[in-house]
């Protein structure tokens, strides 16, 4: 993965997990598939399992989503 500028505005392609807690009959969950998620944020950094960004941002402080390398797809630079 490249590295961002820190508050760099990016978007994010990920496969987001399925939990169902119901019991399902097994031809529910052969069709079960795991969605592709977008997220806007502002880069703040990454690590080989993590990519963490935020959606707000005030001086030093912000919010944080920490999404595992592993289930993204592709990150867009936004201007």
């Amino acid at each position: 993965m490249r590295n961002y500028p820190k508050n760099q505005r990016i978007e994010v392609d990920w496969v987001d997990i399925v939990q169902d807690p119901e019991w399902l009959e097994e031809t529910k969950i052969d069709n079960e598939v795991c969605p592709i998620c977008q997220s806007v944020g502002y880069y703040y950094k990454h690590t080989k399992d993590f990519l963490y960004i935020s959606s707000t941002i005030s001086g030093s402080q912000r919010d944080i989503t920490i999404i595992p390398m592993g289930c993204v797809k592709k990150i867009r630079s936004l201007r």
